[in-house]
């Protein structure tokens, strides 16, 4: 039975390839596993608050000073046509417009991707537009 061990052993190392003297296993040093949620390191910087206060300033008087609402939204849908169709369960803020200006600070989701606003008039034109990138501390329009 000793024998037979030895000669299954030989075969796999032969059919194997039995290795070679040269060659050096290199194994990269592994970052330690943490265990607890105390073991775990956040890189320098990193910022646990996941709600930032968000500012909005708007200025279309120079455009228009008639009654308008504006309203914004964190998702969007760009149609074939190149329309933007907010998605409207995603509104972030809706206020009215003074005679064509607005301001606002209000807490928001520090997310990624950009954001939709439209302002709508009390009449039949079609809303104006704008998006906005979300890391800008503040939203000029």
């Amino acid at each position: 039975m000793n024998k037979l061990t030895y000669l299954v052993c030989i075969l796999l190392l032969v059919g194997c390839g039995g290795g070679s003297e040269s060659e050096t296993v290199v194994i990269p040093d592994a970052a330690p596993v943490p265990e607890s949620t105390g073991d775990l390191v956040a890189p320098v910087g990193f910022d646990f608050q996941p709600v930032k206060e968000q500012s909005l300033d708007v200025d279309i008087s120079s455009y228009s000073t008639q009654r308008a609402f504006l309203s914004s939204y964190s998702q969007y849908h760009q149609l074939e046509n190149c329309e933007l169709l907010p998605v409207y369960d995603s509104r972030i803020i809706a206020m009215s417009l003074v005679n064509g200006t607005a301001s606002s600070v209000f807490p928001f989701v520090n997310d990624e991707g950009p954001v939709l606003a439209e302002i709508w008039f009390y009449d039949v034109t079609p809303p104006i537009v704008q998006t906005f990138d979300r890391a800008a501390d503040t939203w000029f329009w």
